[in-house]
């Protein structure tokens, strides 16, 4: 688009190559930040440029949103416990990933609803009438928990394959074979980029894995652990 700041993802397919010095680029090298003065040709992929590209979320129904940014390494330390090699991988490739081995412990998570119904049909974030649902206590290891998985019931991208945009929290990036190159994978609230979860689509985990939490076995929970370690819980007699 003309006038947008970009960073080059991929120069494309051998048979369809992108060159995107022909948009103002000053080379094709992956990673190059330029600002197009059109859209490109072929099926190299560009990314609007995080440092220009709108946060905020606003239509005219009155929807608000704001798409956050964040560590997605932090949290994969966290849980389910792996180094990210590299970071625009695929999910599915060995080399993105380096996983080590970790104990798990049963906890239960209330979750989080998107009421996008009605006039908050059109956005990610829903409308006022979001809340928390009591009604299904959802319960999952709370140390394997996992943004790529379905089973964690995290909030996930539709149609990609790229590791940093799954961020575990509302976010969706473009992707289709119909859009413009310079349009594939930027930040939208468009639903049809998010892929629900199941049974209830609009249930998602938030807040895992940067909260405390107390497991199911009693006498066993991650506070359990913490008394018996570091409270000194013997009697005193004056």
């Amino acid at each position: 688009m003309n006038g947008v700041r970009y960073k080059i993802l991929s120069g494309g397919t051998a048979s369809n190559l992108t060159d995107f010095t022909l948009i103002n680029a000053p080379n094709n090298s992956i990673g190059t930040l330029f600002t197009a003065t059109g859209p490109g040709t072929g099926t190299g992929t560009a990314l609007v440029d995080p440092g220009i590209q709108n946060p905020i979320f606003f239509d005219c129904s009155n929807s608000l949103g704001i798409f956050f940014s964040s560590d997605i390494q932090v949290r994969d330390y966290v849980t389910p416990k792996r180094t990210i090699i590299n970071p625009t991988g695929t999910t599915t490739s060995n080399c993105t990933f380096s996983n080590f081995p970790v104990y798990s412990q049963q906890v239960p998570l209330s979750q989080w609803k998107i009421e996008g119904g009605g006039e908050h049909s059109g956005s990610i974030f829903g409308g006022e009438s979001n809340d928390w649902d009591y009604s299904t206590i959802y319960s999952s290891k709370y140390q394997s928990l996992d943004r790529l998985e379905k089973v964690s019931r995290y909030f996930r991208t539709k149609n990609q394959g790229q590791n940093d945009f799954f961020k575990g929290y509302i976010y969706a990036v473009t992707n289709g074979i119909s859009l413009p190159t310079y349009q594939n994978n930027s930040i939208t609230a468009n639903p049809i980029y998010w892929e629900p979860n199941n049974p209830d689509g609009e249930l998602i985990t938030v807040g895992a894995p940067f909260h405390f939490y107390f497991g199911l076995r009693r006498g066993a929970s991650a506070f359990d652990k913490f008394r018996t370690k570091w409270i000194n819980t013997s009697k005193v007699i004056n």
